[in-house]
């Protein structure tokens, strides 16, 4: 079929009468020869007029070169074929050792490559090799020095943590005492704001009772001369009314028009109590603290730094370089 005939093909018949090599990009003029697109543009560009290099047929203006696909069809047919005897060293291409390295597109060439990477920056590739592994070695100091940096800031942050919950433990210590004293103090001044009410409210009532137990008896008192009176008016005995007149006339009472309980003042009493706790509470106030505690804050402050090439691009510091927040909303943090 076809394609046996493909694989017939030799070597000789899929070179390149200019470079001598297997085709690469084949191109065929309209004389019917076919060269590799790269030999054959060379070739015209520096040599007038242009002229087939087999047939040597003369062109008056350069012709429009046109892929052959049947050759090319070939000639990848033909390396698919000799690919298994060409090692990791050797160019696909050209069956011929990478010796070179194009640092303008990083990729590993033979000698014949190097004609298409004109005006590419071309080295040796043992040399080129040299240097990479040079760079990787800094890198990997670099890696090293930055896990270093890591692992130490690390340790810093977790005695930093260490320090700040004692510190927290024991001001909560104090707090609690504080508070236990201060909710104490309030408790003694409700109670006794309370029991003040409750003695000026007793006295008040003892007053009252008083009062009233006075009117009672003067109640009865004026019932009974009431009595005396109205038997003493109607008494046909002019002798016996007139020696009890004068008594029955001549008794005294109070006068209670103006009676009445003082009510005791117990407006203010609440105030007067606040007052006096808030004296007390300013002797129980927390003191401020040292120069010398603050400075212990400050020096169990970790500083954070991020390096900008490393860091994750959503972590961000504060102003103060105390703090760490993040910001974004991607998942792969």
């Amino acid at each position: 079929g076809h394609n046996n005939s493909l694989c017939l093909l030799s070597e000789e018949e899929l070179q390149c009468s200019i470079c001598l090599e297997v085709l690469t990009d084949p191109v065929s003029t309209p004389c019917g020869h076919t060269f590799c697109k790269h030999c054959i543009t060379e070739t015209w560009r520096v040599n007038a007029p242009c002229r087939c290099p087999v047939c040597n047929e003369v062109f008056t203006s350069r012709p429009q070169l046109k892929t052959n696909i049947f050759i090319s069809a070939m000639v990848a047919q033909f390396r698919q074929r000799a690919q298994p005897n060409v090692t990791q060293d050797q160019c696909l291409q050209h069956n011929k050792p990478l010796e070179l390295f194009c640092e303008s597109d990083h990729s590993c060439v033979c000698v014949l490559c190097s004609l298409q990477h004109q005006g590419h920056t071309l080295v040796p590739l043992k040399e080129a090799c040299e240097a990479k592994q040079r760079e990787l070695q800094k890198s990997q100091a670099h890696t090293q020095r930055m896990i270093q940096d890591r692992t130490q800031k690390i340790s810093e942050v977790q005695q930093s943590l260490e320090l700040s919950q004692k510190a927290a433990e024991e001001e909560a210590a104090e707090g609690v005492s504080f508070f236990s004293a201060l909710m104490e103090m309030i408790q003694k001044a409700l109670d006794q704001v309370l029991q003040e009410f409750e003695e000026k409210q007793t006295k008040m009532k003892t007053e009252a009772e008083v009062l009233i137990q006075g009117l009672k008896q003067e109640i009865c008192e004026l019932k009974q001369k009431s009595s005396e009176v109205e038997q003493l008016s109607r008494s046909e005995d002019h002798v016996h009314v007139l020696k009890t007149f004068h008594s029955l006339t001549a008794a005294q009472y109070g006068d209670w028009t103006n009676a009445r309980v003082t009510a005791p003042l117990i407006l203010g009493t609440v105030q007067s109590a606040v007052i006096k706790m808030k004296i007390q509470i300013q002797n129980m106030d927390p003191k401020p603290l040292s120069e010398s505690q603050l400075m212990k804050l400050q020096r169990h402050a970790v500083e954070v730094t991020l390096d900008s090439d490393t860091a994750h691009p959503e972590l961000m510091v504060s102003e103060d370089l105390k703090q760490v927040s993040r910001t974004g909303t991607r998942e792969d943090f």
